[in-house]
């Protein structure tokens, strides 16, 4: 971050992938219970924020497939911000976007926790962190979690969120994206029309505990078994080259890979200076196409 007489700032604003995701059921709220392990990466968007003269506040973004009006979450954290504490001057805000739209992996609901961070920090921090998670999850449900800088668990509709740690030592992230895109609302509706993918809360945190166990022994246990996503097998059905990629990387590489959140973004994990990443690269470009989104990483 780089800040200029607290006029404009920069801020990393981080996708995230999920190690683990169940969802357990539908609320009477239309919103999902589920438990999850959220983790932030090195790889994401940058926002540069600014002050400016006048009460206009102004989104910029040289991406077009990127919406700069109201409808971005952007503009509702500025609003929700607001709401909340004393800031009338108006902002400029740039966006670097980098992590891909449609993806599972929280592009939005970063940008959106990013920016309650840039404008509070622009206002002496005026709030709490506890009143900036209750606007985040007032934004989204998966927004409290980029507020922190670590991997959380998550419960609830994705807002009740606590700090883990997990080794990350010399492990690498590596992201790939089908040429699609997966609106988070289209595989939530996908899951509820076959609610008997649901995992129960008793089974998801049964589940959940073998696989902390197990991630706390990663690399030297292969976590493969314990990774798991029930989003991913419902998706999997509307598009099944998700699962022929995954299953592929598993038999070929030895590797743990899963899809991460709502997709389509899927990822592996491997140990640093071990994994044949070039070869491992040209065989998902052969199954999805030479144009495909593919990004090295590391967890924050």
């Amino acid at each position: 971050m780089k800040t200029d007489c607290q006029q404009t700032i920069s801020l990393h604003s981080p996708a995230k992938i999920n190690l683990f995701l169940a969802i357990t059921h539908l609320r009477k709220d239309g919103y999902h219970n589920l438990l999850s392990l959220a983790a932030p990466l090195a790889f994401g968007d940058e926002l540069e924020i600014s002050l400016t003269s006048d009460n206009n506040d102004c989104l910029i973004c040289e991406n077009p497939h990127v919406p700069t009006g109201e409808n971005n979450l952007i503009f509702k954290a500025i609003k929700k911000y607001r709401e909340v504490a004393p800031f009338a001057q108006g902002v400029t805000i740039k966006l670097n976007k980098k992590i891909p739209m449609g993806a599972g992996l929280g592009g939005g609901s970063s940008n959106a926790a990013i920016t309650l961070l840039g404008l509070n920090q622009l206002n002496n921090n005026i709030l709490a962190k506890e009143t900036l998670h209750d606007i985040a999850a007032s934004i989204g449900s998966d927004c409290p979690l980029f507020l922190e800088k670590k991997a959380v668990v998550m419960r609830g509709r994705g807002e009740r969120i606590q700090a883990i740690e997990f080794p990350k030592k010399n492990i690498g992230v590596l992201l790939f994206k089908p040429f699609f895109s997966i609106e988070t609302v289209d595989a939530y509706k996908l899951i509820r029309n076959n609610s008997e993918n649901y995992l129960i809360e008793a089974t998801a945190e049964l589940c959940f505990k073998r696989f902390c166990d197990s991630l706390q022994q990663y690399p030297h246990k292969n976590i493969n078994s314990v990774l798991y996503n029930n989003l991913e097998t419902v998706v999997m059905r509307k598009y099944p080259i998700i699962e022929v990629l995954l299953q592929a990387i598993r038999e070929l590489f030895c590797l743990p890979c899963a899809m991460s959140g709502s997709g389509s973004t899927c990822f592996l994990l491997y140990k640093k200076d071990e994994a044949p990443l070039d070869e491992i690269k040209r065989h998902i470009r052969n199954i999805l196409g030479e144009k495909t989104f593919i990004a090295e990483t590391t967890f924050l």
